[in-house]
């Protein structure tokens, strides 16, 4: 999760980026999800849930708070042209409890996020028994990647112990990715003229290798 610190711009209480300091990736999702193609509202996510022993709810509800606050990436929502935004930190975050059942936790899944308002994550907690409980994290890709998630976690059950624990934020590799970056203006009409070509001559089938009933043989499909 980067710590965006350069090239900003304060706007409606919240710091703006131009599209160009968004990955290929976000950029494609971005695209997906403002375009009206079918589907395009639905956001790929990744999913984790713990197991707690006696937890403390307070106690979870300040790490995430703290952790929310000093990754700026979790407070992250996106303009329909493409910029990034970051909200400004939080005073205090509650962690909703659902029904520890299949549906509610489904539920809690199949949730769609609103990347122009944020957060672009779900939390929850539900208690299996008197002493077990089970906390659910399902974040939108739009905010890390699988490794940068992974330290969310560690860092989150870090606080959970230690709320006085210092937390490391990584940020030279992003910093020196944004240094080799052009100036952009949001979605720009490059960016946008590419996904749009890329989407538009995707096949409908699955990128395997078909057997071509005319010919002998197999074709690539993708």
């Amino acid at each position: 999760t980067p710590k965006l610190a350069i090239d900003m711009k304060a706007s409606n209480n919240k710091i703006s980026l131009p599209q160009s300091h968004l990955t290929p990736l976000q950029q494609s999702l971005l695209y997906l999800h403002f375009s009206t193609q079918a589907g395009a509202k639905k956001s790929c996510t990744i999913y984790q849930s713990f197991t707690v022993e006696n937890l403390d709810t307070e106690r979870l509800q300040s790490a995430w708070l703290k952790l929310v606050n000093t990754h700026e990436m979790l407070r992250a929502s996106f303009t329909e042209e493409g910029n990034l935004l970051i909200g400004e930190v939080l005073s205090a975050y509650v962690i909703p409890t659902i029904p520890h059942t299949p549906i509610a936790i489904d539920n809690l899944l199949q949730q769609e996020f609103d990347l122009q308002k944020g957060p672009l994550f779900n939390i929850a907690i539900s208690q299996e028994n008197e002493n077990k409980s089970w906390v659910h994290l399902n974040t939108n890709v739009l905010l890390a990647d699988g490794k940068s998630l992974f330290l969310i976690y560690e860092q989150l059950f870090q606080l959970y112990k230690n709320l006085e624990a210092k937390i490391a934020i990584s940020t030279d590799t992003f910093f020196r990715h944004l240094n080799t970056l052009s100036e952009g203006e949001g979605l720009s009409a490059n960016a946008t003229k590419y996904w749009n070509q890329r989407y538009s001559n995707l096949v409908a089938t699955p990128a395997f290798k078909g057997l071509d009933q005319n010919k002998k043989g197999t074709k690539q499909r993708l």
